[in-house]
């Protein structure tokens, strides 16, 4: 399962691609996308990435989709993941220092 939230002034798109291709070639199957809203006027909102992730998954003929689900900050998706009573899966935090940062905050407490 990843975690990701992006600024939108970067090279998503490619950045995603890359990384998705990586984990294909490696066998990985990622198999939820949990999106979040950075505190910046400089977000990619998370329905934006959203599309992008869809699209990539086309553009690489990658056939099962993860299940994502759209938060509006990355504590909230932290949160969420912590009260699951699922969760011996392994948590994949990236896309900003926004994203890393909130995710540091949220463990440091």
């Amino acid at each position: 399962k990843i975690i990701l939230g992006m600024l939108a002034d970067k090279d998503i798109y490619n950045s995603l691609k890359y990384f998705l291709s990586i984990l294909q070639k490696n066998n990985y199957i990622i198999l939820q996308c949990n999106l979040c809203n950075l505190p910046s006027i400089r977000t990619e909102q998370n329905n934006n990435l959203q599309k992008i992730i869809i699209d990539i998954y086309q553009e690489l003929n990658i056939k099962n989709v993860p299940q994502i689900i759209l938060f509006d900050k990355v504590e909230t998706a932290l949160e969420n993941h912590k009260n699951n009573k699922e969760n011996d899966f392994i948590y994949l935090i990236f896309g900003s220092f926004f994203t890393v940062n909130a995710a540091l905050n949220f463990f440091d407490k």
